[in-house]
């Protein structure tokens, strides 16, 4: 199999994957009465684990899934965005914005003076607190140009960041339920805390699912908001 096949292929099972992983509510709902986990998690949990039990997966595939995760995923959330009201993000999403600002402060303090005990290099902290409080790996892909920072400095705030942001995208809606906390409070706390857009909107799939209102777009909300903070960050 050439190069071009491989690449292609790869290209073409991600939608599949994709569109399984969506399908996979309405089984659940069919099955269980509920969704248990949002498409985009299944999606996810999927090609981690195919990833792992297929270790012989070469280059020339990875190039492949390496280019549908940059091209399809910048689509995807630039599709979501369409679907938001700007009127709800000026209300859910503004409202958030001093607890917004209170964790872009806190993540910094922590991140570097943890860092600093622990022996970390001053760039790796600034990365892992701009990852942890804006938007993983794009806050960190733009910080890592203005502080100059190293590719090992780089790949190691890029796969903490991604270890966490994983871990909160999949266990933060059973958390919120486990708490009885109301889906304004689930909105505030998925909107700030966890990191990347994409994982968010994973979360708040699965909990739309959970209970039973497609409509809901309040972590959303809160997360554009929170992400615009990376112009200040920046500055």
């Amino acid at each position: 199999m050439n190069t071009n096949t491989k690449k292609n292929g790869a290209i073409a099972l991600c939608p599949i994957i994709g569109l399984l992983a969506t399908q996979s509510t309405s089984w659940q709902d069919s099955l269980l009465g509920r969704t248990v986990i949002g498409g985009p998690m299944v999606a996810l949990l999927v090609s981690m684990i195919a990833c792992n039990l297929i270790p012989s997966l070469d280059k020339d595939f990875k190039a492949g899934t390496t280019f549908a995760s940059k091209k399809f995923l910048n689509w995807g959330i630039i599709l979501t965005g369409a679907t938001l009201s700007f009127a709800d993000i000026l209300g859910t999403g503004v409202k958030a914005l001093p607890l917004i600002i209170f964790n872009i402060l806190l993540s910094f303090t922590v991140a570097i003076l943890v860092g600093k005990k622990l022996g970390v290099a001053k760039n790796t902290s600034v990365l892992v607190g701009g990852g942890t409080c804006i938007c993983g790996g794009t806050a960190i892909a733009t910080l890592s140009r203005i502080i100059k920072a190293k590719e090992e400095e780089i790949a190691f705030a890029m796969a903490a960041i991604f270890l966490f942001d994983t871990l909160a995208a999949f266990s933060y809606p059973y958390l919120i339920e486990a708490l009885n906390f109301t889906p304004n409070q689930f909105a505030f706390v998925a909107g700030t805390a966890i990191n990347d857009t994409s994982s968010v909107a994973g979360a708040q799939a699965t909990y739309q699912g959970m209970i039973g209102d497609p409509s809901f777009q309040g972590a959303l909300n809160v997360k554009l908001v929170r992400t615009t903070m990376l112009i200040f960050v920046a500055i």
